[in-house]
């Protein structure tokens, strides 16, 4: 939706009138605490403080999706195939499915602080970075992360 204003300007330039366009949005209301682009679509994923996490094409320069949560978002990662997002809030971890209209929650694992997560290049596999000095690194699929894929961090 495009709306145009006319200004005049008094002695300033020249006298010609003056439009600007709004661009009206379902835009982040906080700062954005996270941002992740698809590999294999023309996607980006992006999460706020507002609570709220939007799916936008690049490509065609539009929104897609945008979906609340009941908590601060802090990051968020796409999964290579653009079907699923791990999103990180304030005391856990929400796998979800991202469907045509909406973002579906379908695992949450219990884990605070997390402030980065990112998936390996195929998908099996994502790291999350636990209160800034742990990693844990999951199988993406069985949702597993045994002691040998457990790192201590710089501290």
């Amino acid at each position: 939706m495009k709306a145009s204003i006319e200004l005049n300007c008094n002695g300033v330039g020249n006298n010609e009138e003056t439009k600007f366009e709004y661009v009206i949005g379902p835009f982040h209301r906080s700062e954005i605490t996270g941002l992740d682009v698809c590999i294999r679509k023309e996607l980006i994923a992006t999460c706020s403080r507002d609570k709220t996490v939007s799916i936008w094409n690049y490509a065609q320069k539009t929104h897609e999706i945008s979906q609340v949560f009941p908590e601060e978002c802090l990051t968020v990662a796409f999964h290579p195939s653009g079907l699923h997002l791990v999103i990180a809030l304030q005391d856990k971890i929400n796998i979800c499915n991202v469907l045509s209209n909406s973002i579906s929650i379908c695992k949450v694992m219990l884990i605070k602080g997390c402030n980065e997560i990112r998936f390996s290049n195929g998908g099996h596999l994502f790291a999350a970075v636990a209160l800034e000095k742990l990693i844990h690194v999951y199988n993406f699929y069985t949702y597993d992360c045994n002691e040998r894929m457990q790192f201590q961090g710089h501290m």
